[in-house]
């Protein structure tokens, strides 16, 4: 027998070729048997003439016989056959169920890598957006400060001005110039880390 798959289908073939040709072949006979058996009984009122017909008719009884322990014993080498076959199939299946449980032991495995970056990534996110909280609040702490300053530097600036319109000297004003360029240079970083919040 070729060795393809087990199958419903080739089972069915199996049993159609095997078992309903054995089957025929045995009611038939049976049918046989049973018109012998019938010559028989009618033939037992003329016993005396007609036992060596009926030793003969034994004989060839006999020989059908063998032909179906042939039959049988054939039926049982296919079976033998088919055994085996199921042994095959279950060394076969064996064999990638081992290979389907290394597999899956190996996408396992990766899914827990995964699982663990994606934790640390949470982690990270988390300590991520707390730093940003910090950042937000010291950026409206500076801010705060910022206003501050920013009246505290007009009035300054008024009163230079005022000391200015008193006094000729210049100096002073160069450094309220400094402290005006500082002053925007902190309002650009504070806009910055506002951007980056958003």
């Amino acid at each position: 027998m070729s060795d393809q798959p087990l199958t419903l289908a080739v089972f069915e073939k199996f049993q159609r070729e095997v078992f309903e040709e054995f089957q025929r072949k045995v009611f038939h006979q049976f049918e046989v048997i049973d018109t012998h058996f019938q010559g028989i009984g009618t033939q037992f009122q003329a016993v005396g003439a007609q036992f060596d017909a009926i030793g003969t008719q034994f004989d060839a009884i006999g020989t059908r016989f063998q032909r179906i322990d042939t039959q049988f014993q054939r039926i049982d080498t296919q079976f033998g056959a088919v055994a085996s076959r199921f042994d095959a199939m279950d060394r076969r299946f064996d064999s990638l169920e081992a290979k389907v449980d290394v597999r899956f032991d190996e996408v396992a495995g990766q899914i827990d890598g995964l699982t663990h970056r994606l934790l640390r990534l949470e982690q990270e996110s988390v300590l991520v957006n707390a730093a940003l909280k910090r950042l937000e609040g010291g950026a409206k702490t500076v801010k705060g400060r910022l206003a501050s300053i920013d009246k505290r530097l007009a009035r300054m600036d008024k009163r230079l001005d005022d000391l200015v319109a008193a006094k000729s000297k210049y100096a002073l004003r160069a450094d309220v110039r400094d402290l005006r360029v500082r002053i925007a240079d902190l309002k650009a970083r504070l806009g910055a880390l506002e951007k980056r919040r958003d």
